[in-house]
């Protein structure tokens, strides 16, 4: 994920006070996000729209057959 990523990246988390800004620090905050749930149940993408500039999808997290959160996420592209 961190490698499409503009280097001044805002990423948005719901969960987190304040954006997170820079590839670096947004690769590192996905990547605690994947360790913390490695093995722990897998992410279902429900819908993926698209678009030329930006786009969405909605998501499941699922967990031994049983389906829990559930999010949508918007990415809008730079020019």
């Amino acid at each position: 994920f961190g490698e499409a990523c503009a280097d001044d990246i805002v990423y948005e988390d719901r969960y987190q006070t304040d954006p997170i800004l820079g590839k670096s620090s947004v690769t590192q905050h996905m990547c605690s996000k994947v360790a913390a749930r490695n093995g722990k149940g897998e992410f279902r993408l429900d819908r993926i729209t698209d678009g030329k500039k930006a786009c969405g999808f909605a998501w499941t997290y699922t967990c031994e057959g049983e389906e829990g959160l559930r999010g949508t996420t918007f990415v809008e592209l730079n020019d």
